[in-house]
């Protein structure tokens, strides 16, 4: 995770912003505890962000070889925890930002047909693979699917709140949104890494927005969660 965080962070920016990416992530506090524990969640979290480093190649030159390859890292880590589910809408922007040339794309000397042809070629086989991926590594989710069906709306529950478990009882009545926030940056993240991601996330969030459009769009944001 470190290594690809490096890699990520290298061709987005700079090496040092990626050293320095890779350096706040290794004394992260909650990577730390999680890998202590040999958690589910160190494997779910590389394999979401090798996911993202074939994503952002995508995003830049197309082609089927990288969409292959996002789609087989977000098929094993949908296997590793399900919670991963919403990296695929990551997977349909990085397509669609290729499409219309919107990451600056190393290869612009194809024309939009050429380019929907590429587009249409790699969702379609990066999802297949993706499938695969999933389905060799965790068959008995689909060989059982009321089995994992109710294993997920019970986790589901428990998060809303309708179902009731002692060891869910600390989280209630936390100021929403905020709890979160404040748990993430202080003891997850650290404040140094938490500050920087929560400020830069808000950054990259707005950045090249009127003020009103960017309160709207925040808004936007609080309002569809609640």
């Amino acid at each position: 995770t470190l290594f690809v965080v490096f890699l990520l962070a290298s061709r987005i920016y700079n090496r040092r912003v990626g050293l320095l990416a890779a350096g706040l992530l290794a004394v992260t506090v909650l990577h730390i505890q999680l890998s202590h524990f040999f958690a589910v969640d160190t494997l779910q979290a590389m394999f979401a962000v090798v996911a993202l480093f074939f994503m952002y190649r995508v995003a830049r030159r197309g082609g089927v070889g990288d969409s292959v390859l996002a789609g087989l890292f977000i098929g094993l880590g949908l296997a590793t925890k399900a919670s991963q589910l919403p990296i695929l809408l990551a997977f349909g922007v990085a397509q669609l930002m290729y499409l219309f040339n919107l990451a600056g794309s190393e290869d612009p000397s194809g024309d939009f047909q050429t380019r929907l042809r590429t587009v249409i070629g790699g969702s379609a086989v990066g999802l297949a693979v993706a499938f695969l991926a999933f389905f060799i590594t965790q068959p008995y989710a689909l060989l059982d699917w009321g089995r994992y069906k109710a294993d997920l709306t019970e986790q589901s529950e428990m998060v809303r709140r309708i179902r009731d478990y002692p060891f869910t009882r600390q989280y209630a009545d936390t100021t929403p949104y905020w709890y979160f926030i404040k748990q993430n940056a202080v003891w997850g993240l650290g404040l140094p890494l938490g500050i920087l991601a929560w400020g830069g996330g808000l950054f990259v969030a707005v950045r090249g927005m009127s003020w009103r459009h960017a309160l709207g769009y925040l808004a936007l944001g609080l309002a569809l969660p609640g």
